[in-house]
């Protein structure tokens, strides 16, 4: 999954911004993202007048939130961060594809920190789907065994299929 970055300016006040975070967070991890940070930055005041929810606004609070999620569900959050009174303005980046990428540190470091390698991740996809295809079928030759159990004699449709006669067509 892509690490993505969430900016937002949201109204003043500390009461409403740690239940918009938590609700962010939880809404980004019930999706299948993971919250890799929070930083609640400062109150200032904004650059410009910013008008949002029918409503004018001189001060705001800004915050970051770093995460991961698919890609397909960055739109829904945008939405949902468009439709709540509480954020005057919102966007998410993308910060890169992978920590090595973000962080800029050497792979060897990151390596000894225990963070794997693209390399070492596709390799362990690989050995997990091979070893769920090994688990499915434990013993050579058993892979018609629920067929047989079933009622299903295999290679019975294959037979049937070679000796079948083809019907004619209405056509001809």
């Amino acid at each position: 999954m892509p690490l993505y970055e969430l900016v937002a300016i949201t109204r003043k006040g500390e009461s409403l911004v740690r239940p918009l975070l938590k609700q962010v967070a939880l809404s980004i991890i019930h999706r299948g993202g993971v919250v890799r940070g929070l930083q609640n930055m400062q109150e200032r005041e904004l650059p410009y007048r910013i008008k949002a929810h029918q409503e004018y606004h001189r001060d705001g609070q800004y915050l970051s939130m770093s995460f991961d999620a698919s890609p397909a569900e960055v739109p829904t959050l945008l939405r949902q961060l468009k439709l709540d009174t509480r954020v005057l303005r919102a966007t998410v980046i993308k910060a890169g594809d992978t920590l090595e990428q973000i962080s800029g540190l050497p792979q060897s470091y990151l390596a000894q920190a225990g963070f794997p390698n693209q390399a070492a991740q596709k390799a362990r996809v690989t050995r997990v789907s091979t070893l769920a295809t090994k688990a499915a079928m434990p013993f050579p030759g058993t892979e018609n065994e629920w067929k047989v159990v079933a009622g299903i004699v295999p290679g019975a449709a294959a037979a049937e299929a070679e000796t079948a006669v083809p019907e004619k067509s209405l056509a001809a």
